[in-house]
């Protein structure tokens, strides 16, 4: 399908061009939009000195599946990983470094006990160098403890990214396993309320009688367990 390329200083104008349907590309480092926006299109380019070009391409970017989308995004995050795993190695070759520096005085207990000699003639010497060596010292553990943080957020971006609806497929497969297992008169267990029994089964929810209150309402069929298996357990 053909789609229009945008190129150019465009992050100050981002959310002019998400409203004509664009959508970044990594892959080609530029924008993708819509081809019967070209009009729209063409302005904003005129106006704001882009570039375009209508071009082709192999899937559609502005219809995208949720596999599709969760590649894409899991595929930015990796990149930005990567990213800062690269900056956490150099801060750690910065601060290997430095402890490397360091370590010959830190290792010598005559000069770490050494007292400055006031009114000697080493003063302004000695004091001169404890005080290098105190702040590459600090640098060092600076230095060690940004790496770590950038290490940790790689880390947190390393794990699989969540699309929106996940978290509604999730309850809707407890739903249907629990549809599998728990019929009108089944026995549950509710985190919220306790224990109960099944009175009617409806689309989304259980209508239960509660044991602690005796009042009967619905709840999400993926709240609910069914009680043997909490038993069991």
């Amino acid at each position: 399908m053909k789609v229009i390329l945008m190129r150019g200083e465009t992050y100050l104008h981002r959310r002019e061009i998400r409203s004509l349907g664009g959508k970044w590309s990594y892959e080609k480092e530029s924008w993708l939009l819509p081809n019967d926006k070209i009009k729209e299109v063409s302005d904003l380019a005129y106006n704001k000195g882009f570039y375009i070009e209508e071009i082709e391409v192999d899937n559609d970017p502005f219809n995208q599946t949720i596999d599709e989308i969760r590649a894409s995004r899991q595929e930015r995050a990796d990149r930005k990983a990567e990213r800062l795993v690269r900056r956490a190695e150099s801060r750690e070759r910065k601060a290997s470094a430095l402890d490397k520096q360091v370590n010959p005085y830190m290792n010598d207990w005559a000069f770490v006990t050494q007292p400055i000699l006031v009114g000697h003639h080493s003063e302004k010497s000695f004091r001169n160098l404890k005080d290098r060596i105190s702040r590459k010292v600090d640098k060092k553990f600076e230095l060690s403890n940004e790496a770590g943080e950038l290490r940790s957020r790689a880390e947190a971006l390393s794990r699989p990214v969540a699309v929106k609806g996940d978290a509604e497929r999730r309850r809707e497969l407890r739903r249907q396993a629990n549809d599998e297992v728990i019929k009108v008169g089944s026995k549950i267990f509710d985190f919220a309320f306790g224990n109960g029994e099944v009175m009617k089964i409806n689309k989304l929810t259980y209508t239960i009688k509660w044991e602690r209150s005796g009042h009967s309402f619905t709840r999400d069929k993926s709240f609910v367990r069914l009680r043997d298996v909490i038993d069991k357990l």
